[in-house]
């Protein structure tokens, strides 16, 4: 019989200096459309005060300098992973969200290119 596979504890992902929990990171891609910068990014500098409210401790927008069409990375930053969960359950619910969310998607100036979440691991 093959030892069973044990997912790893929650001690994997926990800083040994004080038991402090590692940062956790949300990052989306986007390919902005030709002319449509400024729009994109007067729709990430607004997502970010939302962001922040709702508990994201800091917030980038990486513009890429290299890559194929103009791609820019929206990063979050949260205190653990516990943090970005509880900011996941009330961004559902945000009605200045849900508003933001429905002129992006009347007029969009980036398409979403990839999405991703985890640790931080020089945190």
């Amino acid at each position: 019989m093959a030892p069973s596979v044990q997912p790893p504890t929650n001690e994997v992902f926990v800083k040994q200096n004080g038991d402090q929990e590692m940062m956790y990171v949300s990052r989306h891609v986007w390919e902005v459309h030709q002319g449509r910068e400024g729009d994109f990014i007067g729709i990430c500098g607004r997502a970010s005060e939302i962001h922040k409210r709702l508990g994201a401790t800091n917030s980038a927008l990486v513009d890429h300098n290299t890559g194929p069409g103009h791609l820019m990375t929206y990063v979050l930053h949260f205190e653990n992973a516990a943090g970005y969960g509880t900011f996941v359950d009330a961004l559902t619910s945000d009605t200045e969200w849900t508003t933001l969310g429905q002129e992006f998607v009347a007029d969009p100036p980036a398409r979403l290119i990839s999405s991703d979440t985890g640790l931080n691991l020089f945190s």
